[in-house]
């Protein structure tokens, strides 16, 4: 074998070897499932009452990190298992906002300890 053949080899060995170690298949979402929030009610662009009621499904999640804000107030939320790892979510917008948009922001933790998070836009009216 030629010294330009060698080293040819030697480089494409080195690039495949270079390859697995950055793992062909799986990466993070395979060992650390992150949460999964959907079913959003009312929907997303709705116009809604100030106070309304909102509600989500969410699954792969630790029921107690779960964390539900709007502008920045977190608002206080009940979670019913509905059979596996699925969970029905409730809350009620803040009364006092009127007249905007506002985005409900969900934030939880999966049983791997794996930051999930998810929303949808709503549309205040008053």
């Amino acid at each position: 074998m030629g010294r330009l053949t060698r080293f040819a080899a030697i480089g494409l060995f080195g690039v495949v070897v270079n390859g697995w170690g950055y793992g062909g298949g799986g990466g993070a979402d395979s060992t650390c499932p992150k949460p999964q929030f959907a079913d959003f009610q009312p929907p997303q662009g709705s116009e809604v009452s100030p106070g309304a009621p909102f509600s989500f499904k969410a699954w792969s999640v630790l029921p107690e990190t779960l964390r539900v804000t709007v502008q920045g107030q977190e608002v206080p939320i009940q979670v019913a298992p509905k059979g596996g790892k699925l969970f029905r979510i409730t809350g009620k917008l803040p009364a006092e906002l009127k007249g905007s948009y506002v985005r409900i922001n969900i934030s939880g933790y999966g049983p791997g300890r794996c930051h999930g998070v998810g929303g949808w836009l709503l549309k205040i009216g008053g």
